[in-house]
């Protein structure tokens, strides 16, 4: 399976586009990204959103530059984990996308808050959100493919920070951390 994607990853990267680990939610035509590691609160955080909201996709989003090239849009990719672990599978809307305005690193906490990050914090976090997803193809790969690839993505990781607010998102069970993802608008 994880070979099968990697033409697709590796033709996103050479023009600029950059995989994410990310949960992909959309409000009034704006997307936003709910970032965390797997198993700490992205599905359940998109489970949690009222209605108005419409999550496209609850673990994985490719983010692709726009046609100006000023701007990212996030298109959802299929959460590849149900597969394997025997869950129920979901369709995702692969096609669609919106452009985003926002990156929201999930962080579980006591009080719903939300913390503005500097670019380079943000390029870090991107990156090890990006890496994430990769680590699974990587493994078919040269060395000099691996490093070359790694390169490429902390380069992007860097693009992405400059283009996109990013956020730390301190989320509680019983909150209404939706109200903060509207600060990068």
């Amino acid at each position: 399976m994880w070979r099968s994607i990697l033409p697709i990853y590796e033709r996103a990267i050479t023009s600029g586009g950059v995989p994410i680990h990310a949960a992909l939610v959309e409000h009034e035509g704006n997307g936003y990204l709910l970032a965390a590691p797997g198993g700490t609160g992205k599905t359940t955080c998109c489970q949690r959103l009222p209605e108005g909201w419409k999550v496209l996709g609850d673990d994985e989003t490719l983010l692709l530059l726009s046609q100006n090239g000023r701007s990212y849009n996030g298109h959802p990719f299929p959460t590849w984990s149900n597969f394997y672990l025997g869950r129920p599978l979901r369709d995702w809307e692969v096609e669609r996308s919106c452009p985003i305005k926002g990156i929201y690193f999930l962080r579980q906490a006591s009080i719903d808050s939300v913390e503005a990050l500097g670019q380079g914090i943000s390029a870090a976090l991107i990156y090890q959100a990006s890496a994430q997803i990769c680590r699974r193809i990587w493994k078919d790969l040269e060395i000099a493919g691996q490093v070359k690839m790694k390169h490429q993505l902390f380069a992007l990781a860097g693009d992405v920070a400059r283009q996109i607010p990013s956020f730390m998102l301190n989320v509680t069970l019983a909150g209404e951390f939706w109200h903060l993802l509207r600060e990068a608008d």
